[in-house]
């Protein structure tokens, strides 16, 4: 904010200005969180190939980034895609469990 804005501008400017600066803010610290999960996984696969531990799942750097919400239009809807077809199987596999049990005679509350 220019020292002219601050003595002759709108008072509500410097509200604004103010709060564009939380909002950077955040922005930053955000963005040094995401760097530091990123230097923990590293720190952490390199470790533990060192160590040669036997056992246990070892960890592995991640192979894309981090999806941080930023989708396009199409991955959503892909994903929404496959959601749907997800519960569909599932919607089917319960109804062929319901008719199987209900030609056998038992209700599947009996089980």
């Amino acid at each position: 904010m220019t020292n002219d804005e601050y003595w002759y501008a709108p008072p509500r400017l410097a509200v604004a200005y103010r709060e564009a600066h939380k909002l950077r803010m955040r922005q930053h610290n955000d963005q040094a969180w995401l760097q530091g999960l990123y230097f923990r996984d590293a720190l952490a696969e390199t470790i533990s190939s060192a160590m040669g531990g036997k056992g246990g799942k070892k960890p592995e750097y991640p192979k894309k980034p981090i999806d941080l919400g930023l989708e396009t239009e199409a991955e959503k809807q892909d994903k929404a895609r496959r959601e749907r077809e997800k519960i569909i199987a599932n919607l089917t596999l319960w109804k062929k469990m319901w008719d199987r049990q209900s030609k056998s005679g038992e209700t599947p509350s009996q089980q």
